[in-house]
Parts: C-alpha cells; structure tokens; sequence
C-alpha cells in the first residue's frame, strides 16, 4: 500500500530548516489529450539509454522542444559538448570499442571488464550505439551517500574491549563515495595514526571533497581501535569496481560501503546481467569479504511501487485515484533525478528485449496551462537489450511544484511499477521494498538506522524486502540484516543533542549505521579469526537483541548489533571510550 504524503517536502529543505512554498489550488484536472509532448518527432534509438535519447532529442532541429524543457536537461553535456557514457560491450569487445569512442572524438576514462567509460561528444552517441559490439550506452549509475544529516557515534561491546579484542589483526576498508576530506588530520587521534589510502581512481583525486567517509571510518575505529584501516573513494561508477579489486588484493576482511546507486536494476538482489554493482559485491563476498551496506534512507517519500492500474478513461497510471504523483517542490539549478522500471525484464539482455512499454512524463502547471518538462519514453518492443526503464534527470529552470505520470504504451497492463527518485519526494509513496542497492544483494550485510536516543526506527531509514525476482512484488530477500543507532556524535561532524531528526544535530542517517557493524565485525574477527565471512554474517544476525516485532522482519532485520554482550554507545572523540546503556 502507497502513501499519501499530505505535505510533501524533501529531505534537504528539511536539513536546511526552510518552508516549502505552499502548493496553492490543486492544477484543475490533468493534462488535455491535445497538450504538447516532448521528444515524440525523434525515434529513440534502441542501444541508448534514455537520458541520452534526450539529449539527441532536445538537439534535434525536428524537435518543437520548449526552452524549459532544453534547459532541464543542459547538466547532462559538459561545457565542451560531451557526455559522459557507460558502454556495456558483448564479449571480448571492450577493446574494440574503445578505439572506437576514440575515432568518434571521445576519451577513455576507464575500461572495467566489459564496461567502457568515456567522455563523447553528444553527435557521436548514436555512431558508438550502431558499433558491432555494443549492448547498451547509458549514462553512468547515480550514487548518493546514504547522509540525512551531519555527526557521527559508533556502537560497540564495552566487554570485548576489555578482553582485550579491539580489531588487531583485522583489515577494514571503507569505501565511500562522498570522500575523506580532513582525514589527515584526525590520524592518531579519531583515526589510527596511519591508513592505507589508495590513489588508483580516474578522478584524480583520491580524497574527494566531502566529509561523508571520514565520518564513516572514525565510527570503524571507535568501535575497533586497532582494526587496519584502508580508505577508497569511488568518485564514480569506474572507480567503484577498481576499488573492490584494490581492496580483494590488499586481503581486507570487511567493507564498509555507506551509499547507495541507482540505475537500470530490478532491485532484487540480483548481480549480472542487470546490476554489475551487486555482481561486484558477489565477487567480494566469494573472496572472503563481508560487505557492509548502509540500508539507505529512502523509506520517507523516495519509493513508489504498485501494480499498474489506469486512470479511467485512459492509459495514465492512477496514483491512489489520481492521474499524476506529486514529485515535490523543485528549486532552479538543483539536478534531480527519478527512475522507473517495472517488471519485464528479459532474463538474457543481449537475446532478448522488453516487449511492455511505459513511457515516463514530468509536467509544471504554469498558472494557465500545463507544460510537459521533461519525458522519457525509450521504446521497449522486444528488441534484443531493451530494458523496462525509464529515466528523467532534470535540472529546473522554475522553481515550482511538478508532477510525473506513467503512461502504458502497450503490453498486459498487469506490471509491477517501480518508482525511485533522488532529491526529491513523492506525494505517494511507499516505506515498504525501499532497500537501494547494493544493500538489496542478498550477499551485503545491510543496517538500518534507529535514533539512538530511546531506539525508535527512523522514519527514514529503508525497509525490505527486496522486490521479487524480475521486479516482482512478491519473493523478495528480508532486509535489512540488523539495525544500529544514528544520529550521535564525533569529531568530525559535532556534538548530538539528542534530539530526534529533522530539529536534532548529530550524524543523521543509515550511513552512520553501517560502519558500526563494519566496526563490531572487526572485533568478532579479533576474537574469531577464522570465521569465514558467511559464518561472521550469521554470528552477527544471531547474537543481535531483537526490536521491534518479536522476530526477523523486514523493519529492523534481525535486530540491534549487541554482539551477544552489552549494549553501548561509544565516545565518538576518544577510540575506544564507550559508556553503557540499558538494554530496551
């Protein structure tokens, strides 16, 4: 069942405490039949992704595209005219394309496997689509820390550091995606005095500009002291999968990954062929690796799925009744993003193609009429790589209210629908099957966030359970594994008041969750250190205190991390300086 949100207002205008504007009379009625689309003069081509149709098409000289609508799309191309491009390759044909994407203009950042990553001018997209070879160009897989706020704490077991177990012996490394800045200088004192850093990512900067992961390991090493810890930042999609190989060859024994991505997946815990980033994470776990993942705070407005049900009288999908889901107020120069898939994805996408097509429209109500802003309508007629997504990445030019719709093109009509978005929140939505991925790879250990300050679920923080095979409603894995405290504090990011989010300071969030697992693995290992990483991942679900519902469910998973001793809450400005706490 969805939600209806009554006042809708995405997480950052909450963190920045500033009122949405009120949404004013309700738009009368949607959109007439006779109103204008977008992009429907240029054919999409079946090997582009469609966020690149788009950008064909907006380019288009047959295109009566408005300027709001052009605009919204001018963050995709770099001021020098290129897109930057993923090029998913059949075979052993990466070589071959990459020279390819060189002959056309294009520069390569990256060849990962079977994937190449290049910067292409936009009028070269539909030449390195027609290479033999090619499966599918995309843009590459979002990827958002999974941060509500700011502070950090850590839980860990008072009892095992006074046995003496503080991490010795055991690698850690934590992958982030925001950064590590201002890491150096808290070496010695909230990190260990040396960290292995890697330097081997395509952006050039192996530190990144944010906070997040900093954050993220100063928790590791409260929780385990004397853990070795290995930083990697993962600036794109390219450098993820490079770091997983650094960090199977540095022999580490635990990750901890605190963001989530977004792409072309069924969420449903599947890897290869559809989620390269879930494969990734199988690759580490039959390596060894226990791979933590934050569950991701999209349980609040972020997530919408239904069966496909029309709007009377049409092929619109009904939204509770309605023809359109509110997608939030939207602020100019702010990108935006939102996904649907739905439930119709081939089992072999260089053989076989989706045959359900939906398109995907966002529309702004200008006072007199409706404008349709932004529409991703890629074709899905069966043809072999043709995948059941829709994209629409959009940069406002108004700030203002808007409003998305599904429109069947053709098929059954009985798919399952599912919305994702990033920035902003639905005005239907749903908290359960929120889990992100990687955290829905049934191979990631996923943790869930409750307010440390008296144990509540965060409102926020994703449930499970995956969607079903195929992105399906039904069959899906239990998620998330356990669940810990958030919203407490450290050096890096302040003192909690602790008072609950969105008014409270402290380290808000399932990205603050995450590595206090990662951490209380590390003691397990200290104290355990021949657990196999299947065993650790059982040993950490077993000795969890149950919360919530009696029983495993798909809220808080098995339940708090205590590590079968008690529970505390560590210090956040000392390694190792915990203080305990009741039990619930």
């Amino acid at each position: 069942m969805s939600v209806a949100r009554l006042l809708p207002g995405s997480a950052l205008a909450l963190l920045l405490f500033a009122a949405l504007p009120a949404s004013g009379a309700e738009p009368p009625g949607p959109p007439p039949a006779a109103a204008p689309r977008l992009w429907v003069d240029t054919e999409p081509h079946p090997r582009l992704a469609p966020a690149l149709n788009q950008i064909l098409a907006a380019g288009s000289a047959h295109e009566a595209t408005n300027a709001e609508a052009r605009q919204g799309l001018a963050a995709l191309t770099a001021p020098d005219g290129t897109v930057e491009v993923v090029v998913e390759t059949l075979g052993a044909a990466a070589p071959a394309i990459a020279s390819r994407a060189l002959e056309l203009g294009g520069r390569i950042t990256a060849v990962e496997g079977s994937l190449v990553f290049a910067a292409l001018p936009a009028a070269s997209l539909r030449a390195l689509a027609d290479a033999p070879g090619v499966l599918r160009v995309r843009r590459p897989n979002h990827r958002e820390p999974d941060v509500v706020s700011e502070g950090v704490t850590p839980t860990g077991a008072a009892t095992l550091h006074t046995a003496g177990y503080l991490g010795q012996g055991v690698k850690v490394g934590v992958l982030d995606c925001g950064g590590f800045s201002g890491y150096a200088s808290l070496l010695g004192s909230e990190l260990p005095a040396q960290v292995t850093l890697w330097n081997g990512g395509t952006s050039g900067d192996p530190v990144g500009s944010s906070l997040h992961g900093t954050a993220c390991a100063e928790i590791v090493h409260d929780m385990a002291p004397q853990a070795s810890l290995y930083l990697a930042h993962d600036g794109n999609e390219a450098d993820f999968y490079s770091a997983v190989d650094w960090f199977t060859a540095q022999g580490v024994d635990v990750i901890s990954y605190s963001c989530g991505s977004f792409g072309a997946y069924p969420y449903d815990g599947s890897g290869a062929p559809h989620n390269l980033t879930n494969a990734k994470v199988e690759a580490a776990r039959q390596a060894g690796i226990l791979w933590v993942n934050s569950a991701g705070n999209y349980a609040d407005g972020e997530t919408y799925e239904a069966t496909y049900s029309a709007y009377p009288g049409t092929n619109w999908h009904s939204f509770d009744g309605g023809w359109s889901n509110r997608w939030g107020y939207l602020t100019t120069g702010h990108s935006y993003y939102l996904t649907l898939s739905w439930s119709d994805w081939p089992a072999n996408p260089a053989t076989q193609g989706a045959s359900h097509d939906y398109n995907l429209e966002l529309w702004r109500w200008d006072g007199t009429q409706w404008l349709s802003v932004a529409a991703s309508s890629n074709s899905q007629n069966g043809t072999a790589g043709q995948l059941p997504f829709e994209e629409i990445d959009f940069t406002p030019s108004v700030s203002d209210w808007y409003y998305l719709a599904i429109t069947r093109v053709s098929g059954p009509g009985t798919d399952y629908l599912n919305l994702r978005t990033v920035g902003a929140n639905f005005e239907h939505f749903n908290a359960a099957r929120s889990v992100s991925s990687p955290a829905d790879s049934p191979q990631a250990f996923t943790v869930g966030a409750l307010a440390w300050n008296g144990l509540a679920l965060e409102v926020y923080s994703s449930r499970g359970p995956t969607l079903g095979p195929g992105g399906t409603a039904a069959g899906g894995y239990l998620k998330p594994d356990l669940v810990t405290p958030d919203g407490v504090s450290t050096a890096t990011y302040g003192v909690s008041n602790g008072q609950p989010w969105p008014g409270g300071s402290g380290f808000f969030g399932t990205s603050a969750s995450c590595p206090h697992v990662a951490g209380g693995a590390a003691l397990l290992l200290d104290e355990y250190p021949n657990l196999t990483a299947d065993a650790l991942a059982t040993l950490l679900r077993s000795e969890a205190l149950d919360v919530g519902v009696a029983g495993a469910d798909n809220d808080t998973g098995y339940g708090l991390l205590s590590l079968g001793f008690n529970v505390v809450w560590a210090d956040g400005f000392d390694a190792g300086a915990l203080w305990p706490v009741h039990r619930p």
